[in-house]
C-alpha cells in the first residue's frame, strides 16, 4: 500500500504566524532636534517578526486504510476488527522552510486499561515545490495481533524539527471488535484473469462488501483445493485483512502467485465462506 506524505495542492490560509510571514515594514522615529552645530539625524524603528508557530493538528481518525490525501476524512471508521491493523490517520498544518518540511509524527495507543499499548513515530525531511504555511496528511499502521477486544484511545504529535516546537495533541477513541463473519461480509467483485497457464503469474484484487451495522475488517486465511484433491490446503502465511466501514466496500490486493498443474483451482475466504476458481492451462 502506499504510505507517502500528500500536501494538498493549494496552500492553507495563514492561520497561524509562522517563520516566513512577511514582516512589518521599517518605520521612522522622530527626528532629534541637536545642539545648533550639530545636523539632524533619524533613527529607524527596527523591524519585528511574528513569533513562529508550532504545526497544528486539524484532523484525526481510525481509518479503513490511507494512500492519498483526503483519506483522513473519507475513510474514517469507529471500529477494526481483531487480529487486523489499526490505521490513525492525521492532517494537519505545517510550514515549509526554505523548500523544505522536516517534522516528526508520533501516535501513542492506549488500551482498554489505560495502560500503553504501542507508540509508532516517523520522521520526514523533503524538498517540497511549496512555500509557506501547508497542510499535510499521513497515517501509521499498528499491528493489533495481540490486543485484545475492547475501546482504545490515541494520542497524535506533530513536531517542527526546525522550530524545535510541538503541536497540540489530538485525541480520539476506536474499538477492537469480532471480525466480520459469513452473513456479514461478502466478496462484491473479483479482479482478474479466468485462466492461466502453469508457471504464469496470478494476482487479483478482491472487493468486500460489509452487509452488517458495524465497522469491521474480514480477517482470513485464503484456502486453495486442486481440482482432484478433496481436501482443502490452508496456509498461514496467505491470510488477508481489510477494514470495511459498514454498509460500504473495499478493496484488498494478492501478491503474485503461480500453479505448475493444470486444472480447475478453487480459492476460499475460510472466515466468510466466499470461493472463486481460475482454470491453469498447459503453457
Amino acid at each position: 500500500m502506499n504510505r507517502r506524505r500528500f500536501v494538498a495542492a493549494a496552500s492553507s490560509a495563514s492561520l497561524l504566524g509562522v517563520a516566513g510571514c512577511t514582516s512589518s515594514d521599517g518605520g521612522t522615529g522622530d527626528e532629534t532636534t541637536a545642539p545648533p552645530t550639530s545636523t539632524s539625524t533619524t533613527e529607524p524603528t527596527p523591524t519585528t517578526t511574528a513569533e513562529p508557530e508550532p504545526p497544528e493538528i486539524t484532523d484525526s481518525s481510525l481509518l479503513t486504510g490511507w494512500e492519498e490525501f483526503g483519506d483522513v476524512l473519507d475513510e474514517q471508521v469507529s471500529g477494526v476488527g481483531e487480529d487486523s491493523f489499526a490505521v490513525i490517520g492525521f492532517r494537519y498544518e505545517a510550514t515549509v522552510h526554505d523548500g523544505t518540511i522536516d517534522v516528526t509524527e508520533q501516535v501513542r495507543v492506549y488500551g482498554p486499561d489505560g495502560d500503553r499499548v504501542d507508540m509508532k513515530q516517523d520522521s520526514d525531511e523533503q524538498l517540497v515545490d511549496a512555500e509557506g504555511r501547508q497542510q499535510w496528511e499521513h497515517a501509521l499502521y499498528f499491528d493489533i495481533a495481540d490486543w485484545e477486544q475492547g475501546e482504545y484511545s490515541y494520542e497524535v504529535l506533530i513536531r517542527d524539527n526546525v522550530l524545535e516546537k510541538v503541536s497540540g495533541t489530538a485525541e480520539g477513541e476506536f474499538e477492537v471488535n469480532e471480525p466480520l463473519g459469513p452473513q456479514e461480509a461478502t466478496i462484491s467483485n473479483i479482479e482478474g484473469p479466468d485462466a492461466i497457464a502453469t508457471g504464469e503469474d496470478y494476482t487479483f484484487t478482491l472487493e468486500f462488501s460489509n452487509v452488517s451495522d458495524r465497522d469491521s475488517s474480514v480477517v482470513s486465511p485464503i484456502s486453495v483445493k486442486y481440482e482432484r484433491a478433496n481436501e482443502w490446503q490452508t496456509s498461514d502465511g496467505n491470510s488477508l485483512f481489510c477494514n470495511v466501514s459498514a454498509g460500504e466496500s473495499n478493496t484488498w490486493e494478492s501478491d503474485e502467485t503461480s500453479f505448475d498443474t493444470t486444472g480447475t483451482v478453487q480459492f476460499r475466504i475460510d472466515a466468510i465462506d466466499e470461493t472463486w476458481s481460475i482454470d491453469v492451462a498447459e503453457e
